[in-house]
């Protein structure tokens, strides 16, 4: 095999677990490009898939427990993992898939947010580690870096997070109060004639959820500012977009006085 393909598979995967919930769906996609332009990575995947019972094996790694609980089963033999993991991928970029709605629904963090980090350790690393192997390759499962490791930005400091305004149940408000506002404004662009405008301006509004499940402030804080001016032409969001601006100029200020 080509080791320029095996690489580039490796570096796909990477890509794929250091990112962030809003651009995972774009790194999929780039792994599935990889994986079907290189013939030796394709032959292997194709031949445990052309083995695998899609329906039967998916109900069994997606139960539920004796308690009601959701949980994800690997399976244990090892095509079965790579014929799972490729075809989960598969309906993701396929949009059979909510990516978030998964997570949310089995891979949620210790603190019941929605991370994609027990994703790619439960499903990613598994997949790229038997796929090196199949072909002699030592790879490591590398745990996911840090944003200003991958990227090169400054990050907040980890304190910045107690910062939150609260409200009476101690639950973090503004993150709450955006993403309801969010998806009313998502609501009212359905009703809308369709067009280009509004489907940017209905992808940035899932880009505001996004940042409300992740706790990403200065995503929201970004995406909000680039809100006001997409939504300027757009009359039925002009109340819900003051106030979604208004949640974000609050928390601000709260810090500002901090």
């Amino acid at each position: 095999m080509q080791n320029s393909n095996i690489y580039k598979f490796v570096h796909d995967c990477d890509e794929l677990i250091n990112s962030k919930m809003l651009f995972v769906d774009k790194n999929i996609d780039k792994l599935l490009t990889t994986i079907a332009t290189s013939p030796e990575i394709y032959e292997l995947v194709n031949e445990c898939v052309g083995m695998f019972n899609k329906d039967k094996e998916f109900e069994k790694a997606f139960s539920r427990s004796s308690t009601g609980e959701d949980v994800f089963v690997m399976p244990k033999e090892e095509p079965k993992v790579i014929a799972l993991v490729f075809c989960l991928l598969l309906d993701i970029s396929n949009g059979k898939i909510s990516i978030e709605e998964l997570v949310s629904t089995f891979f949620l963090d210790a603190n019941e947010r929605l991370s994609l980090n027990k994703f790619n350790q439960q499903i990613v690393c598994p997949f790229k580690q038997l796929v090196c192997e199949a072909f002699g390759v030592e790879e490591k499962n590398n745990a996911p870096i840090s944003s200003s490791e991958s990227t090169g930005v400054t990050t907040f400091p980890v304190e910045r997070t107690s910062n939150y305004l609260k409200d009476a149940n101690g639950i973090s408000q503004v993150f709450t109060e955006a993403k309801q506002v969010a998806i009313e404004m998502i609501e009212r662009l359905a009703e809308e004639r369709n067009n280009e405008l509004i489907e940017d301006v209905t992808m940035m509004l899932h880009c505001v959820v996004i940042s409300c499940m992740e706790q990403e402030f200065d995503l929201l804080c970004g995406i909000v500012k680039g809100l006001k001016y997409a939504t300027k032409s757009i009359k039925s969001l002009k109340f819900l977009m003051r106030q979604l601006s208004q949640i974000v100029a609050d928390q601000i200020d709260f810090e500002s006085r901090k």
